[in-house]
């Protein structure tokens, strides 16, 4: 694609010209747009009501074939093993009902095949060896996922901002909807699919390469925020993010119900996979897009340009698509987002605020919903798994109502801006109110995490656990503070790009580090020290409240008002007196 001059353009809304000259504060979808939408009627336009049914589907899907689908991918692994161990390991103990021995007799035999009873999954469950195997395929993966979209996720971001969030929604519920299928295809007919259970590789390598699942959730809060007003970011990223726990209390419930009353686990995963396909309809068939068509034409415009500019006229046509593709590759590197820039303004050199943000985030999803946390529960209170299910579903709740009902009643009320003040003053007071909630959260995880260590009852324990569930506003407030800080700081409504890679950090955070962290520190303390891993929590909740005191917020901008630098030339900390203004 030949790159045309925004001035040039002929369809360009007086709005976005406004915005190419000017960067106001924050983000580029047209008023005009906006206004034209607003006039719709409501299933016409994009609005929150479309983004929250979306997620309710994929969040219920998840939690109704959580357990079911390990169940399933456990036995698919066993009878494989099976199969490659010795003889004497290929029949089934004698009498045993085995779903091995069933299929082989009738490969569609339903619920003869997938029923719970014990003679059914024992001979997998019970035998350390496939258990091993299981162990070790799962791991393999999820290593071979999350290599590859640690690569890929970047560009995927910036993908969404030149095609739509809509069309990155359907390419990762269409690998949710692969897995389903192939699940089926090895599970009724092992011997019949090239490589046994190894086919189903694809999965994770199609999910690597579409960045998923990271992908699929910056996608849907790219969405949330492009039909969000800027001081409405963090109550409705807060609704967004409490669907997840409200579908995993929901969803094991009706997966129970569907296994006890058809006594196939398999159905669980027929019912999970009609979820899935009725999403895919909603999104693709229903659903408006809520990037308008002029911002994609500018984002792809944008694009272009910067590959053109990396082409040397001089050099051979193979060197031309090497210099393209390792300007595309590095231009949607994740890191390179987040990484350190110029800062405008000249008291400093550097503007560090959205790298120490990503670290703050990456930070907070080190020590928030640790299994090591429910480790400790069952060493120290003995407790059973019964108890351990309340355990988890009170947190859960808990998470749910400080998320749909108290964090955005409290930002309705704080965040209320005068009718006075002007746009960048109101946009500024947003940001800083954000930042403050950052920091209230990072020190009630702390204190709930302390609280956690002197418990002597397992239903105090559960109490102070879910003390932490109201520092749940840190992902709502980051995500508001790192858009309004990157629209900014760019001039660009990249926001896919931005989202993408803070969805990276989420996931290092949360699937590598917190993992090696936790379970290094457990399990070489857990005999003489077994609360040390909450106050290894409470040592990164205070570290993340450290960073963030270093957020200057340089790139808004009252920061670059030359009346306010004339203002604040003598005062040493000028960021200061606007933070507690504000508070």
């Amino acid at each position: 694609m030949i790159p045309v001059n925004d001035d040039q353009q002929p369809d360009q809304q007086p709005d976005q010209q406004s915005h190419n000259q000017h960067h106001p504060h924050t983000f580029v979808n047209e008023e005009t747009n906006k206004q034209a939408r607003r006039s719709y009627q409501w299933f016409k336009s994009p609005n929150i009501a479309w983004i929250l049914c979306a997620k309710m589907l994929l969040s219920l899907s998840l939690g109704i074939g959580a357990g079911p689908n390990l169940e399933i991918f456990t036995e698919i692994i066993c009878r494989g093993y099976y199969h490659d161990r010795p003889n004497d390991f290929l029949s089934p103990p004698s009498g045993a009902n085995t779903t091995a021995s069933v299929l082989h007799n009738n490969p569609l035999s339903l619920v003869q095949a997938t029923g719970y009873s014990s003679d059914s999954f024992g001979s997998c469950t019970g035998d350390p060896l496939d258990q091993v195997q299981v162990a070790k395929v799962g791991s393999m993966f999820a290593i071979i996922g999350g290599i590859l979209s640690f690569f890929t996720i970047g560009w995927w971001g910036g993908y969404m901002d030149r095609y739509g969030r809509t069309r990155i929604l359907v390419l990762n519920i269409f690998v949710v909807i692969l897995h389903d299928f192939l699940t089926l295809i090895v599970f009724f007919f092992p011997n019949n699919v090239p490589g046994g259970y190894w086919i189903l590789v694809i999965t994770p390598i199609m999910e690597g390469v579409l960045g998923t699942p990271s992908t699929l959730g910056a996608a849907e809060t790219a969405y949330m925020r492009d039909v969000s007003e800027p001081h409405e970011l963090s109550r409705n990223f807060s609704f967004l993010i409490s669907i997840f726990p409200i579908g995993g209390v929901l969803g094991p419930i009706i997966g129970s119900f569907i296994a006890e009353r058809t006594g196939a686990v398999i159905t669980v995963l027929y019912a999970t996979t009609i979820v899935h396909l009725l999403y895919a309809s909603i999104v693709w068939f229903l659903m408006p897009e809520s990037v308008s068509d002029t911002s994609m034409i500018h984002a792809r415009n944008r694009y272009a340009s910067k590959l053109v500019s990396a082409i040397d006229i001089n050099a051979s046509p193979f060197r031309r698509r090497i210099l393209v593709f390792a300007k595309a590759f590095w231009d949607s590197f994740p890191l390179y987002v987040l990484a350190p820039k110029r800062s405008p303004n000249p008291r400093w050199k550097l503007d560090c605020d959205l790298t120490l943000l990503a670290l703050s985030a990456g930070l907070i999803n080190v020590i928030m919903v640790r299994g090591e946390v429910f480790q400790y529960g069952l060493y120290n209170f003995k407790w059973s798994s019964v108890e351990l299910g309340y355990f988890i579903s009170a947190s859960g709740l808990s998470t749910a109502i400080f998320l749909t009902t108290i964090l955005p009643i409290v930002v309705s009320v704080l965040k209320r801006a005068p009718a006075n003040l002007q746009h960048t003053e109101s946009a500024r007071r947003d940001v800083v109110f954000d930042l403050i909630l950052l920091r209230v959260s990072s020190l009630t995880v702390a204190a709930g995490y302390a609280l956690m260590a002197f418990a002597p009852t397992g239903l105090i324990f559960t109490l102070c656990y879910m003390i932490t569930s109201f520092g749940q506003g840190f992902i709502p407030a980051v995500q508001s503070i790192a858009l309004n800080l990157y629209a900014n700081a760019s001039g660009q409504d990249n926001a896919g790009r931005l989202l993408s890679a803070m969805d990276l950090c989420y996931g290092l955070g949360a699937r590598l580090f917190g993992p090696i962290i936790f379970g290094a520190v457990f399990a070489n303390t857990v005999s003489f020290f077994p609360t040390a891993i909450f106050w290894t929590a409470v040592a990164c909740a205070l570290t993340i409240f450290l960073l963030l005191g270093f957020i200057r917020l340089s790139s808004l901008p009252s920061a670059r008002d030359p009346d306010a630098e004339e203002r604040n030339e003598d005062d040493p900390n000028p960021e200061m007196e606007p933070l507690l203004a504000h508070a």
